[in-house]
């Protein structure tokens, strides 16, 4: 998680991490470089559809970093299922 919040950040960035573990989860928009800000309100208003798009939770940004770095195709319906199947079961 530590290469995906340096590269969103131009390594300027932190996770903010879960009360008493090493599980993190968001950091804030605003240290993001002008291509990721694009790239976050895009997810956040046409994927995701949140009105807070301040905080970027470890989804977002593992997304966002996925489609930045055009080595894999992202299938986001596929994703956003077994995400949807992990908080049924939770």
């Amino acid at each position: 998680m530590d290469s995906v919040i340096k590269f969103l950040t131009e390594r300027r960035g932190e996770w903010k991490y879960r009360a008493g573990t090493n599980i993190p989860i968001s950091f804030h928009q605003a240290i993001m470089f002008p291509k990721t800000k694009m790239g976050i309100q895009f997810i956040c208003t046409q994927i995701v559809h949140v009105l807070n798009v301040s905080n970027v939770n470890t989804f977002r940004a593992v997304l966002l970093y996925a489609i930045l770095q055009k080595k894999k195709h992202v299938c986001v319906g596929k994703w956003v299922h077994q995400n949807m199947g992990r908080c049924i079961s939770s």
